[in-house]
């Protein structure tokens, strides 16, 4: 559903162009010419057709707050775009009924993405009357100059007289070039009249179909019949009617029916309770039809007494039945029907006196886990639920007592002070208090809330009361493939079973108080790194009575050595299996599987963990036996496979630079990314040797030893970056227990190096960052005084390291704090 933007055209300006198609409620129309008051009056008839004298600056104050209005609700925002048009409205003069229209049609159109139907109806129907009398000014106008031409073209005549001769000798005299533009514009504004009209009754239609009711339903067919013979509309406008148009005819009609049937009925239930004290009711008075005559007459052949014509009986009637008998209520003596009064007792007094309520509790006590946010469940069971939520419902009314002895017709929260540790719960009951008759009531049971630990949480506090534990372990020198692990598994919650984390020499044990906990985090691990697992469990206690054994879980998931950007010598017949790949390839990738990349070919394979272990391999290179390179010359070749590019390059040692000219040629992927002078990281194989035996049968074989590169490119390398730079973003980390390994001093600086390298990957790679939870750093930095900077912080280069966009980042709500308006003030 698009918005109106039209202005009305100018009466000396050429004609507008014209205005685009309109699409399903999509459609956004050209905005005309401005200086509208001259369509309309001429200079000296606006002030006197206007309460106040005229300013141009209100045509434009109403256009300026229709574009915002416009710009609002292309956004979604409705409501505040009504205020918009709203003031548009206020500013703009009253005889501009055609701005006045679009305006009045355009909110017509934000009632109805509110759901607003009387309001869309109402300013629908403004719009429609707008139009009326502007089209009726139109035609007042179009019938006037037309009388003037007709009595202009008379006194042309009678003053020049051209003979048949001269009319033969020259051409005839050209009609007022004026004229055709005057029309153009005429037409161009009978076709905005038109347009805007079809757009109201369109809204207008929708919202009376939506209201329901015989009313409204019968005049939405007259819309869309109305809309049914006009030429302007859209093929898909026109499917739209000729739909509503077999649809709500019926509706109509049914509720015609309806509301008709319901109206009798009233009717009839006043003029029994009329009729009432006298033992009659309206069927005594039923309209029949004379078979004979073809006329209606009142039938009172149930009343004999009535009939005037009928035989008088002369003895009393004898067992006749009264068909009812007013009573006076015992309480306060109203006068009641004493057939279906219940008790004696009238409606009030019932609701005085009857406590249908009564036996159901109205207060009660709630516990919850401080540690899990979790509400206990009488009898064990701890259920999740947030607060005013439809599960913290279920669980307050599963404490209440002897509700079940009545019909729930509605509960609700009521709202409480957070810190007043209190929730209330209105209920609706209805029950049965007579034959017949059915009382409902409303009350409100308050409920103090308790802090009561679960068993889980206290079991994560008491140690030795695991049941199953999953040891991760990598066989490697760093924990670069831990701190990508440990992100993923904080992403997905997949430690929120855990009772407890303990960080081991190779890896992280995980501990669970059951075993399908365990399983469940076992299941995760396989879905987001290559793991090999094993299983074991070990006897606790037996019973011998009964024959039930208490045993504990362990889990060994070992992480394959490979970690990302590592040099692999692939075993040659491991290497043909995986697509004929050359042997020494990169590891550019970890996921469920070993992704490697031959730098030479851009050709990729993967290697699974299931066949990984068959025949496991150990990386030949890492990531801190890379050495620094300046880029001398690249070339790209034009071969490319997704975000690689295949290049030419020659490169030197960074180290080299000034001491020797030793340069060496590679092949590399990055052909995109590097230019000359960029510093790149990289292997050097040329004089190298390695302690492998894949390696050595690489040297050895015939098809691949001669292949064998100087180097091997494996990242761009940022050497003007900042050390220890405040970044903007930062990622969260696991609570773990170190026990007796606490790092030492030279450990700890070896984990700082190793958790700068994996930020410094995630900046680089935005497809890591696409896999992790990233979080805006809220803390501000610490104010430094400028006359107390180094040496070395004035003659710091420009970071060229790469930046994360802060809409890659979320919100950390951990840190959200509530301050005071003294307190923003402060800070």
């Amino acid at each position: 559903m698009a918005i109106d933007t039209d202005k009305a055209p100018a009466e000396a300006a050429p004609a507008a162009s014209p205005a685009p198609a309109n699409k399903e409620e999509e459609d956004r129309d050209a905005d005309a010419q401005e200086n509208t008051h001259h369509e309309k009056f001429p200079p000296d008839e606006e002030k006197a057709s206007s309460p106040s004298p005229y300013d141009p600056s209100l045509v434009a104050e109403s256009n300026s707050h229709k574009a915002e209005a416009n710009t609002l609700f292309t956004s979604g925002k409705y409501e505040i775009a009504i205020n918009k048009y709203d003031e548009a409205v206020a500013v703009c003069p009253n005889y501009l009924d055609y701005e006045l229209a679009v305006l009045r049609s355009n909110i017509a159109a934000c009632h109805l993405k509110l759901e607003e139907w009387k309001e869309a109806v109402a300013n629908a129907t403004t719009a429609l009357d707008g139009l009326d009398r502007l089209e009726q000014q139109e035609k007042e106008e179009a019938t006037a100059e037309a009388e003037k031409v007709k009595v202009t073209e008379v006194d042309d005549a009678d003053e020049e007289i051209i003979s048949a001769g001269a009319a033969k000798a020259g051409p005839a005299l050209a009609a007022n070039p004026d004229d055709d533009s005057i029309e153009a514009i005429r037409r161009k504004r009978q076709d905005d009249i038109a347009r805007i009209r079809a757009k109201a009754l369109m809204r207008r239609a929708r919202a009376r179909s939506e209201l329901g009711g015989w009313s409204n339903l019968e005049g939405a067919v007259e819309d869309y019949k109305r809309l049914a013979g006009m030429a302007n509309l859209t093929a898909a406008d026109k499917k739209i009617v000729q739909a509503q148009l077999r649809v709500l005819p019926p509706r109509a009609k049914a509720a015609q029916e309806k509301e008709t049937a319901e109206m009798w009925g009233k009717l009839k239930d006043l003029g029994n309770g009329l009729l009432k004290p006298f033992g009659l009711s309206t069927d005594s008075f039923k309209m029949v039809k004379d078979e004979n005559t073809a006329k209606e007459h009142q039938n009172s052949s149930r009343h004999p007494m009535m009939d005037l014509d009928a035989p008088m009986a002369m003895a009393p009637l004898v067992g006749t039945a009264r068909t009812g008998a007013t009573i006076l209520c015992c309480h306060c003596g109203a006068p009641i029907d004493g057939t279906a009064s219940a008790g004696a007792l009238c409606y009030d007094c019932i609701k005085s006196t009857v406590d249908i309520s009564q036996g159901i509790q109205r207060d009660g006590v709630l516990h919850v886990c401080r540690d899990c946010d979790r509400w206990l469940m009488p009898p064990t069971t701890w259920v999740t639920a947030a607060l005013e939520s439809r599960e913290l419902l279920s669980v307050c009314l599963k404490r209440i007592r002897n509700l079940g002895k009545v019909r729930i017709i509605d509960a609700r929260f009521v709202w409480t002070e957070p810190h007043s540790r209190r929730i209330k719960v209105k209920i609706t009951i209805q029950d049965a208090v007579a034959e017949g008759v059915l009382m409902q009531q409303s009350f409100e049971v308050v409920y103090v809330v308790a802090n009561q630990q679960c068993r889980e949480c206290a079991k994560s506090y008491t140690a030795n009361v695991w049941r199953a534990s999953v040891q991760v372990r990598q066989k490697v020198t760093h924990k670069r493939t831990f701190l990508l692990l440990e992100q993923l598994i904080l992403k997905h919650q997949a430690h929120k079973d855990t009772i407890n984390i303990k960080e081991e020499k190779d890896g992280i044990d995980f501990y669970f108080a059951h075993r399908n906990q365990a399983e469940a985090f076992m299941n995760f691990l396989k879905s987001v790194v290559p793991v090999h697992i094993k299983d074991s469990k070990h006897l606790i206690s037996a019973d011998t009575h009964t024959g039930n054994k208490s045993y504990k879980f362990n889990y060994s998931a070992e992480i394959v050595p490979v970690c990302r950007d590592d040099l692999v010598a692939l075993p040659l017949k491991l290497a043909k299996a995986s697509g004929n790949i050359t042997p020494l390839v990169l590891c550019h990738r970890i996921g469920t599987s070993v992704n490697l990349l031959d730098p030479n070919t851009l050709q990729t394979a993967e290697i699974s963990a299931e066949i990984y272990w068959r025949a496991p391999f150990q990386p030949l290179a890492g990531a801190p036996d890379m050495v620094e390179f300046v880029v001398m010359d690249i070339e790209p070749t034009g071969l490319r496979k997704g975000k690689w590019v295949l290049g030419e390059a020659t490169v030197a040692r960074a180290s080299d630079l000034g001491v020797n000219d030793t340069t060496y040629f590679a092949r590399t992927h990055l052909g995109t990314l590097l230019r000359p002078g960029d510093s790149v990281m990289g292997y050097l194989l040329s004089g190298s040797n390695f302690n492998s035996e894949a390696f050595d049968a690489i040297e050895n074989s015939r098809a691949h030893g001669s292949t064998i590169p100087d180097v091997v490119l494996v990242k761009k390398h940022y050497p003007n970056r900042r050390k220890n730079k405040r970044r903007n973003w930062k990622l969260k980390r696991m609570t773990k227990d170190e026990g007796d390994l606490l790092p030492k001093a030279n450990d700890q600086t070896r984990l700082e190096a190793e958790y700068e390298m994996f930020l410094r990957d995630v900046e680089e790679d935005g497809e890591l960052r696409a896999a992790l939870a990233l979080y805006k750093d809220t803390k501000k930095k610490k104010q430094q005084d400028p006359d107390a900077m180094s040496i070395a912080e004035t003659e710091m280069t420009v970071d060229d390291g790469p930046k994360i966009n802060m809409e890659e980042l979320l919100d950390d709500f951990d840190e959200l704090e509530i301050k005071d308006d003294g307190q923003q003030e402060a800070a």
